[in-house]
C-alpha cells in the first residue's frame, strides 16, 4: 500500500524486500556526494517487552545485511541516515526511542564505527518537537587500545501539523497550554545530556510546529542545522558542525567496539532518580491540588447542609428541656 501509493515502479527491489528500507545517492560535484539511507523500523520491529528489552530489534538481519552492505560500499562524503524515531536520547523510555532495544542501539553504533562511515547524521522525528543532540564517541581497537573520538549528531524535526505547543482539535486545544507547561517542565529537570545547547548555556529545543533544513558548505567542509517555526523567517534553532567532527573514517585499525555517551556528560543515577521524582511531584501537583479543592468543597457543603439541621433541632431540644426544668 505506501509503495503504490508512492507510485514506486512495479520492478523496484522494495517490492521485494521485508521492508521499504531504501537508499538514494546525490551527486554534486567531485567530492561533493550525498547518501541519504533511509531505515524500515515498523516492518521487522519486535514487540517491546517492558521499558528496556535487550533481545529487541527493529530492523531485523535481512536489514541489518542491507544497511552494512550500503555503508561499506558507500564513497559519499555525507550520509544521512533516516530513522522514525528518536536514536541517542535516553530516559524518554515512555514513548520509542532506540534505547528500548539498548542492543540494537549498541549495534548501530558499532556499524557505524567498523565501516568508518563519513559524516554520519542522524534524521528523526516522532516526538512532536525540534532538537539537535550530539553524542561523543570512542572506539576500541581490536589490540584493546582507544582511537581518536568522534562526534555523532542527531537532528530531530517533527511537525509541521501536530506538535507539543499546537494541537488543533477543539477538545484538545483546551489543555495545550497543560500539556505545553508539562513537557517544559520535564525538559527542564531531566538530565537530558546528549541534547545541545547554545552559547547561552540553553537546550535548544523548540516546541511548536517546524521544519528543518541542512546546508552542506562544501567549501567550508561543515553541515549548518536550521529548525525554522512555520511561522518564523528566522531559524529557531542553528547550528554549524565540521565535517571532520562527524564519524571516524579517518581512525586506522580494526575496531570492536564503541562506545557512544550524552557529549554533556552522562549523569549520575541518583540525579537521574532525582529529577524524575522531582517531575513526577511537579506534574501531579495540579491533579493533587484539584482534588484538594474537590474535596475541601464537599465538605464545606456537608457541613453547611447537615450544620442547618442540627441548627434546627437544637432550639427544639433545648426548649424541652426548659420546660422540664421549670416544672
Amino acid at each position: 500500500m505506501f509503495l503504490d501509493f508512492f507510485d514506486e515502479p512495479t520492478d523496484s527491489p522494495r517490492r521485494n524486500r521485508n521492508g521499504i528500507y531504501e537508499t538514494y545517492t546525490y551527486d554534486f560535484g567531485p567530492n561533493k556526494q550525498v547518501r541519504v539511507i533511509l531505515l524500515d523500523l515498523r516492518y521487522n520491529k519486535d514487540r517491546y517487552n517492558g521499558r528496556r528489552d535487550p533481545s529487541g530489534d527493529f530492523l531485523g538481519e535481512e536489514q541489518w545485511i542491507w544497511f552494512e552492505r550500503v555503508l561499506r560500499e558507500s564513497s559519499a562524503q555525507v550520509h544521512l541516515i533516516g530513522s522514525s524515531i528518536q536514536t541517542l536520547p535516553e530516559l524518554r523510555e515512555i514513548g520509542e526511542t532506540w534505547s528500548r532495544f539498548p542492543s540494537a542501539r549498541q549495534r548501530l553504533f558499532d556499524l557505524f564505527a567498523k565501516t568508518k562511515v563519513r559524516t554520519p547524521i542522524l534524521l528523526s522525528g516522532d516526538v512532536h518537537f525540534s532538537e539537535v543532540n550530539m553524542a561523543h564517541c570512542t572506539d576500541t581497537r581490536s589490540d584493546s587500545s582507544v582511537t581518536n573520538a568522534w562526534n555523532l549528531l542527531e537532528v530531530t524535526c517533527s511537525g509541521l501539523t501536530h506538535s507539543w505547543g499546537y494541537i488543533d482539535t477543539r477538545y484538545e486545544s483546551k489543555i495545550r497550554y497543560l500539556l505545553l507547561a508539562g513537557m517544559y517542565i520535564f525538559q527542564a529537570i531531566i538530565p537530558l545530556r546528549y541534547q545541545a545547547v547554545n552559547d547561552k548555556g540553553i537546550s535548544e529545543l523548540y516546541l511548536e510546529r517546524a521544519f528543518g533544513e541542512l546546508h552542506l558548505d562544501w567549501d567550508a567542509q561543515n553541515v549548518t542545522v536550521r529548525i525554522f517555526g512555520v511561522a518564523s523567517s528566522d531559524p529557531v534553532i542553528e547550528r554549524t558542525v565540521a565535517f571532520s567532527q562527524l564519524g571516524n573514517h579517518k581512525h586506522e585499525g580494526d575496531i570492536t567496539h564503541t562506545k557512544c555517551e550524552p557529549h554533556r556528560g552522562q549523569p549520575h543515577i541518583v540525579v537521574v532518580s532525582v529529577s524524575f521524582a522531582l517531575t513526577f511531584l511537579v506534574m501531579l501537583s495540579p491533579f493533587v491540588l484539584i482534588i484538594f479543592c474537590v474535596v475541601k468543597a464537599i465538605v464545606f457543603l456537608f457541613k453547611k447542609c447537615f450544620g442547618r439541621r442540627r441548627s434546627r433541632a437544637e432550639p427544639k431540644h433545648g426548649r424541652r428541656n426548659d420546660n422540664k426544668k421549670f416544672e
